[in-house]
């Protein structure tokens, strides 16, 4: 079940990002990201903003970034065409048990003239869950940005002469509140200890037990709050 839920993702990501992020911006000529890229170098680099989860403690060159949805981050980018906006685009994947939105990817996509975004989650649940683009509560949405599979892209759509050179990548994150990210801080306080061993058999909320633990947490608390949606009204509700 696990092997086959990893293939799925795995898959599945490749889509998501529609392309790899560069190793760096050095080698790029159109539009490159220069934050929400933690891994693209060895080991993961992560600001002091950002938690990291790492699959496998013993290895600091894979990691995903646990976000804090009611804090704020900066989204930065050169090489831009100052000529044309650039379109700044959150996409989350939508499991494939969920209802209506099973196996989509969910996205909020802005777009703007200056040369940064400050991308603060919580703000845009409450305009995500406003919109007539989604039939979903805050609450709902919350719990499927939970996933590990979210990421920044970004691209100058208007500049079409150069498609490829000018659209990017970040690294994969998850947004978080609460006790998650005391989690992740607990995790990362343990790996710096060396106490990998002690963290694998459980100790500490089960985050030790990696990304495929997290993913089927996540994926318990979407359908129960599915659930709890689906038995307390008769029918979707209507976007207003």
């Amino acid at each position: 079940m696990i092997h086959k839920l990893l293939l799925v993702f795995g898959v599945t990501w490749l889509y998501l990002t529609c392309a790899l992020a560069e190793p760096n911006c050095d080698d790029r000529i159109g539009i490159c990201l220069t934050s929400f890229r933690w891994c693209d170098s060895s080991p993961c680099d992560f600001p002091d903003n950002i938690l990291s989860i790492h699959s496998d403690l013993d290895d600091r060159n894979r990691g995903y970034g646990v976000l804090l949805g009611t804090d704020e981050y900066n989204i930065t980018w050169i090489h831009a065409d100052s000529d044309y906006p650039v379109a700044i685009e959150w996409r989350f994947l939508v499991g494939e048990t969920e209802p209506d939105y099973g196996g989509k990817i969910l996205s909020w996509v802005v777009n703007t003239t200056d040369s940064h975004y400050v991308f603060k989650p919580y703000d845009l649940f409450a305009k995500m869950a406003s919109s007539p683009k989604f039939n979903l509560t805050e609450t709902e949405i919350r719990s499927l940005a939970s996933g590990m599979i979210n990421v920044i892209f970004i691209r100058q759509p208007e500049k079409v002469d150069a498609e490829d050179d000018w659209q990017d990548t970040g690294s994969q994150f998850s947004v978080q509140n609460g006790w998650a990210i005391s989690a992740a801080q607990a995790q990362y306080d343990i790996g710096k200890q060396k106490e990998a061993d002690r963290w694998k058999l459980g100790v500490g909320v089960g985050v030790g037990l990696g990304v495929p633990f997290l993913m089927a947490v996540s994926g318990l608390l979407t359908w129960w709050f599915t659930k709890m949606r689906l038995t307390s009204t008769e029918s979707p509700k209507a976007a207003t």
